[in-house]
Order: C-alpha cells, then sequence, then structure tokens
C-alpha cells in the first residue's frame, strides 16, 4: 500500500499522487532554507527542473511506505509519510513542505496530527519516531504540540556548510497524543 487512504482535516488534505503533481514541486523551485531543513550540504535557491521534477515524483509511494500529497486549499504543498515498519509494531514519520510561503501556518500540526491519528487508530501501531535536526526549531515545536517527545540526539553527525549537526530522535505512543484543548 504505497499511497495512504485519502485523509482530510480542517485545511489540508492528503491524498495519492496525480499527474499534477510533478509540475506543481517544479513550480515551487528549490528554496535553500528548505533543503538546509532536510539536511542538504550547501543547499541554494533557484528553479527546479522538469526532469528533477519527474525524477522526485517516480519517487513517491515506494513500497513498505504509506505516503501522501499533502495540499491545502487546493494546491500542493509537499509530502508526509510513514516507513521503516518493524515487527515491533512502529514506524517512522517524516514529513516536508517545499512552499516557502506556507511554512509557519500550522499546515505540519494539523498533517501530524492526522497521520498519528491514523497510524494508531487504522493501522494499529503502537509508537512512531522520527529524526529531526537539532536546529529545525520549527519542526521539534510542531512535533512537541502533537505530542512527540524528545528521545535523545543522535551519534551521527550531519555535516551542513560545514557545520556538525545531531538528529533530536522523538517518538510519541498513543498514550502520547494531544487531546483538543
Amino acid at each position: 500500500m504505497p499511497f495512504g487512504p485519502p485523509l482530510s482535516g480542517a485545511r489540508v488534505v492528503l491524498r495519492a499522487a496525480i499527474d499534477g503533481d510533478a509540475e506543481a514541486r517544479r513550480l515551487l523551485g528549490r528554496h535553500a532554507d528548505i533543503a538546509r531543513m532536510f539536511g542538504a550540504d550547501h543547499p541554494s535557491s533557484g528553479p527546479m527542473s522538469s526532469a528533477a521534477a519527474a525524477a522526485w515524483f517516480e519517487g513517491l509511494g515506494e513500497a513498505g511506505c504509506v505516503e501522501w500529497v499533502v495540499e491545502t486549499e487546493g494546491q500542493f504543498l509537499g509530502t508526509a509519510r510513514l516507513h521503516s515498519f518493524d515487527d515491533d509494531a512502529s514506524a517512522r514519520y517524516a514529513v516536508g513542505f517545499f512552499d516557502a510561503d506556507r511554512l509557519g501556518h500550522g499546515f505540519g500540526t494539523e498533517v501530524t496530527k492526522i497521520v498519528v491519528e491514523y497510524a494508531f487508530s487504522e493501522l494499529g501501531l503502537r509508537r512512531l519516531e522520527l529524526a529531526v535536526l537539532e536546529f529545525n526549531e520549527r519542526a521539534i515545536r510542531c512535533y512537541s504540540r502533537c505530542g512527540f517527545r524528545k528521545v535523545r540526539h543522535s551519534s551521527e553527525v550531519t555535516l551542513i556548510d560545514g557545520e556538525p549537526y545531531h538528529d533530536v530522535l522523538m517518538e510519541i505512543t498513543p498514550a502520547l497524543v494531544r487531546q483538543p484543548s
């Protein structure tokens, strides 16, 4: 099941990829700040080629993952996925947005809550894990708001622009899910 079932929240829709997503991704281009948060070394901003967008699109929905394309107001925003499933009923979570103008508006929190609910209630998972670079404070706040807790720092280092950074490893279990206030 490479793509998960359609899911929706108040402002976002999670769905399978469609033909227009490669072009939507291309039009958003590359943003150095976003690429840096993904761990890119010496990222740059600029246009994205049709070939690069097509390659990105071909990489969606890989085996062993449950993935969604995320849109808001009918516009492509990014992707979310569950991957690295194991026999202990746990998996890893990842979300990434490519529209720099829509960062910091709570879409990540909404998507994360939707995927966490699906993982626990529909897939019967008992734990989700994620890794986020230690300087990505916006993402760490998002995950914390959704109930993830910091477990430890990774022992491995990622070099970005010549500087070493660790991942913060976070996890959530059904007991940690934040209930609406």
